[in-house]
């Protein structure tokens, strides 16, 4: 099992339901020997929050509609997992 780090951006900012969600969706592809980076974002749209994950290798996308309780007062935002051969890193896509 790889160690997982969120860094304090991330973890500071994001509400941590919505990090646990992240969490779990990029360890689910991790897991099927996918493209060492997803990448998450949210765009609003009309009354709801979309967040987006995709990779290039192969080429994936999946959207989840999130509840506005949830995101409340949240910017929208990129983040960044990025696996090596020792670990899993949750960035903001400025941090990288």
């Amino acid at each position: 099992m790889k160690n997982y780090y969120i860094t304090k951006h991330v973890f500071n900012e994001i509400p941590h339901a919505l990090l646990l969600l992240i969490q779990t969706l990029s360890l689910e592809r991790l897991y099927q020997n996918l493209d060492y980076l997803q990448v998450f974002e949210t765009k609003r749209e009309k009354d709801r929050l979309v967040l987006r994950q995709r990779s290039e290798v192969p080429y994936y996308l999946k959207e989840v509609f999130l509840d506005e309780a949830m995101v409340e007062g949240l910017s929208d935002f990129k983040i960044y997992v990025i696996e090596t051969d020792l670990d899993v890193t949750m960035l903001f896509a400025h941090e990288y």
